[in-house]
């Protein structure tokens, strides 16, 4: 079959493709053609290996500068995006040839580096552009990934947005980059968080340890128990709160998990246990949780990914979960864009 004009390949292979493997072989295909233009935004946090949907994949991106050539090519999906300093010569790929088979990254320079043998922008360039012209479910996906891939933090993410002050909604990236955190364990925990600080909800911790009160009894022998020293929660929020019929405060915490399906149903994920031991195991760690003191809200990622995630944004009303002042939730309006087709992202149409 052919995927583009002048690109071949065997339809049963393809079709036995993963989406990000497809992908993969898709922005491969071009950049290895073109050994000099770099790869970038969403396709290079692809080659990072973030799995991001189809949709944000219609064309393979590509940097370019005022030296390069950015002619709109009829017969390839490909579009250029305007970077400064993103030029590469030849002689660079040669001066680096002895590191293309590596698999990590090496950099040229702040902009650009290699990626096993393919050109592509730098971990915190791909970060600052998705930033700007993503929205931020997406967004928080890429900069989540990157950052816990590459040790990078949202100070070091946000001064580097600063740097590119002059650059195309750069005051967007800025603000968005501070809700960046490495401690996001996978992008459905990045894209329910986006949908969180939507919604005007307080911005929550991650990845908290909290030391299991079950820990003490005797689960020596049984492997459907929550036996861990400490429990991890997906979300947590500490709030302070005022008793009914009176004016002593005491403080409140609640914990947000988003269940899914691969924990129960991959055999990777639970070599040594039974589909029903997982379910017993998620009950007892709940339990421990609510000993703990805390109030537990259990949601599901399609009710983030539907309707604007309504089902899940009306289960933390519910539980009390707080939300922002009037000022901040103004800046989160005009920041915080959801809809891939608004304006600021035709470049990615």
């Amino acid at each position: 079959m052919e995927l583009f004009r002048g690109y071949f390949v065997n339809a049963f292979i393809w079709n036995s493709f993963s989406l990000h493997q497809q992908n993969l072989q898709r922005i491969s295909a071009i950049a290895s053609a073109h050994p000099t233009w770099p790869v970038c935004m969403t396709s290079a946090a692809e080659l990072y290996g973030v799995n991001l949907p189809r949709k944000l994949h219609a064309h393979v991106h590509f940097a370019c500068d005022s030296k390069t050539s950015s002619a709109r090519r009829k017969t390839s999906p490909v579009r250029f995006h305007y970077i400064k300093g993103s030029r590469s010569r030849r002689r660079t790929r040669n001066k680096y040839f002895h590191s293309l088979r590596n698999s990590s990254y090496v950099s040229i320079n702040n902009k650009i580096g290699y990626l096993r043998g393919l050109l592509v922008t730098s971990p915190l360039q791909t970060i600052f552009d998705c930033a700007r012209t993503l929205p931020i479910e997406y967004a928080l996906i890429v900069a989540d990934q990157l950052a816990h891939s590459f040790g990078i933090t949202s100070k070091k993410a946000v001064a580097y947005a600063r740097q590119q002050h002059r650059c195309w909604k750069s005051s967007t990236a800025i603000y968005v980059l501070q809700f960046l955190d490495a401690r996001s364990e996978n992008g459905g925990e990045s894209f329910s968080r986006a949908r969180m600080l939507q919604a005007g909800f307080a911005r929550p911790l991650l990845q908290v340890e909290i030391p299991n009160p079950l820990r003490r009894l005797d689960y020596r022998h049984e492997k459907n128990f929550q036996r861990t020293r400490t429990i991890r929660p997906d979300f947590l929020w500490k709030i302070k709160a005022i008793r009914a019929h009176s004016d002593s405060h005491y403080n409140s915490q609640i914990i947000a998990e988003l269940d899914g399906r691969e924990k129960y149903l991959n055999p990777h994920m639970n070599k040594y246990s039974t589909p029903a031991d997982v379910i017993l195991r998620e009950k007892d760690r709940e339990t421990a949780l609510a000993l703990a003191g805390f109030t537990i809200i259990r949601f599901q990622f399609s009710e983030v990914e539907k309707n604007g995630g309504d089902s899940m944004i009306g289960k933390l009303k519910l539980g009390g979960v707080p939300h922002v002042g009037k000022w901040e939730m103004r800046r989160r309006q005009r920041f915080l864009i959801s809809d891939i087709t608004h304006k600021r992202h035709h470049q990615l149409d």
